[in-house]
């Protein structure tokens, strides 16, 4: 889950240093995505493990994972809010403690509905400053240099992934979920230490959001609300949105089922999260490098990005197919983690090209509730057509067809205008 820098509404007149503590801010940004991706790819190693002990169906026990995938997308306008009216360092430093504290209350849960309560909802809440402050603190550090600095910072993502479930899979195996609670707790309960890290370059007076009259700032609130619902009358932004509702609602499947699916072919939960580590090593593979291409393509970017999204499709679909043999499994991770880049790094430019600059930042501000919707229903979607069909297998290829479908969707998009990044 990446939020862009236009998520905010910091578009303002004022100093960018571009060097010095910039760069300490990019790595704060890199760890924060790094800790709360890590953590939110592993949740399908301790979805497993949820299982066997509340012995709750698939999809009641899904809705953990899928609340606290969506919690920060769908609150990330209030968290920036908040984040306006008080500081990065701040909200950092107390949403850390929250989504530490319901990682540890989780430890103790008796039932998936607390569970929905504690992780979902609590710490979904908590992690949702790591998104915002992440981007929005590289935005104000940086103006010639913004996009490489975002680039950083979006690649702790991918890191994370690549490192975090092997870990977590040994404390599971040695202390059990609710032991392994504690150790998240800890990890998520950086982003407070790392808060403290985390300035804002000096503002004057004119250019501090903070110093703005609450009139002008119920003013620009509706302005914002108005550019919103606007959006839904340009067919070719509705286009882009359901591709990327599609997307974030079946991209879970592998994250979050893998374990569950890979148990069919003998595997170890140790070695299913080794494909979660392939697939975090090439997500972060391909932010660099449809990043670069993106950034070259002009309008045929919005064709490229269909493509990526039509082989991630493909590449779910084979998994069940090729699960048994090692080597075409990691190369349909591969293939997953690379292509699936393109939601982080083409869709972003891609509204741009069809609404303009001037309002992309309320698009791309409803693209990222509609990721959110789409992260909400996607594991419970995939857990009950498996309830019905009784097959994993079956649950992968429908799932990666309709993924691979929303392709049409994507190319179908016109645009107007040339990227300006």
């Amino acid at each position: 889950m990446t939020i862009s820098p236009t998520q905010s509404s910091f578009l303002l007149k004022r100093t960018h240093p571009d060097h010095g503590y910039a760069w300490i801010i990019v790595f704060c940004g890199f760890m924060l995505y790094l800790i709360v991706d890590g953590i939110s790819y592993n949740l399908g190693l301790i979805n497993s493990a949820w299982l066997d002990e509340f012995k709750e169906s698939e999809t009641a026990t899904s809705w953990i994972g899928s609340i606290f995938y969506a919690i920060p997308l769908l609150t990330a306008p209030i968290t920036a809010q908040l984040v306006e009216n008080f500081s990065c360092r701040k909200i950092t430093i107390v949403f850390g403690l929250i989504s530490a504290l319901g990682f540890i209350v989780s430890s103790f849960a008796g039932s998936v509905v607390q569970l929905y309560i504690t992780i979902g909802l609590i710490s979904g809440f908590g992690v949702s400053a790591a998104y915002v402050v992440g981007i929005l603190s590289v935005e104000r550090w940086f103006k010639n240099r913004r996009t490489f600095g975002i680039g950083i910072v979006s690649a702790g993502t991918g890191v994370g992934t690549s490192i975090l479930p092997p870990l977590t899979q040994m404390l599971l195996d040695k202390l059990g979920w609710r032991i392994t609670m504690f150790f998240l707790a800890g990890l998520v309960g950086t982003m407070s230490l790392i808060g403290f890290f985390i300035t804002e370059p000096q503002w004057t007076d004119a250019e501090n959001p903070r110093n703005s009259s609450n009139q002008q700032r119920i003013t620009n609130l509706k302005q914002k609300l108005k550019k919103i619902f606007s959006h839904f009358g340009k067919i070719n932004f509705v286009l882009l949105a359901i591709s990327t509702f599609i997307i974030y609602a079946t991209y879970n499947v592998p994250v979050y089922f893998m374990v569950e699916l890979l148990k069919n072919y003998d595997y170890t939960d140790a070695a299913s999260a080794n494909y979660l580590s392939v697939i975090g090593f090439f997500l972060t593979c391909g932010m660099i490098a449809l990043g670069y291409i993106g950034d070259i393509s002009g309008k045929q970017i919005k064709n490229i990005n269909a493509l990526c999204v039509l082989i991630c499709g493909l590449s779910i679909s084979l998994m069940p197919s090729v699960a048994e043999n090692v080597l075409t499994l990691a190369i349909c991770c591969a293939t997953f983690g690379f292509t699936f880049a393109s939601a982080y790094v083409l869709i972003p430019k891609i509204a741009e090209l069809i609404v303009g600059v001037e309002e992309f930042p309320s698009a791309l501000g409803l693209n990222f509730f509609v990721q959110g919707l789409g992260c909400l229903i996607g594991p419970p979607f995939a857990s009950t057509i498996y309830e019905i069909l009784e097959s994993w297998k079956l649950s992968f290829e429908i799932c990666g067809f309709i993924l691979g479908v929303s392709s049409i969707f994507a190319v179908s998009v016109r645009l107007k205008r040339q990227a300006q990044f």
